[in-house]
């Protein structure tokens, strides 16, 4: 869930462009892996209910074992991710509700002890949230939820 201020850049009947940037909380397995960091994504909007969406993600993070860190281990867990896709917004009044499908790249890495392993796969997520618009320009992302 990310809870922090998008704005939109261009405002007409609907805004041609918007710029998110946020919190971004990834829980990577259930039981050992919690990833804390940021998300930022750019649309340009075609139509009133129609854009097209660029994403961009990092996540950083430790192992730990029921939220305890793990002694004498220094292992580093970095994960980004690079995506595009559409996104539909039904705008009414100062409510805007929207969903997205992306789909793009994922990098992650680990590090520990000098050494380090990295992978790149495909990365696909869809989702959705709703923004409240404060003022033509600026709007607060009330809660996103996206499934990769």
């Amino acid at each position: 869930m990310l809870l922090v201020p998008m704005v939109a850049l261009a405002q007409a009947e609907y805004p041609k462009a918007e710029v998110f940037g946020g919190y971004s909380y990834f829980r990577a397995d259930p039981d050992e892996m919690n990833l804390h960091g940021w998300n930022a994504s750019v649309t340009a909007n075609l139509t009133e209910w129609f854009g097209v969406e660029g994403d961009f993600a990092g996540h950083y993070g430790s192992p730990s074992i029921y939220g305890f860190e793990i002694p004498y281990v220094d292992i580093d867990v970095k994960s980004h991710t690079f995506m595009v896709g559409p996104k539909l917004t039904y705008r009414s009044g100062s409510i805007a509700p929207f969903a997205h499908f992306l789909i793009g790249a994922a990098r992650a890495s680990t590090g520990a002890y000098g050494y380090s392993l990295s992978d790149t796969a495909l990365a696909a997520a869809m989702g959705g949230g709703i923004d409240i618009n404060l003022s033509e320009s600026v709007a607060i992302r009330a809660i996103q939820g996206i499934t990769s």
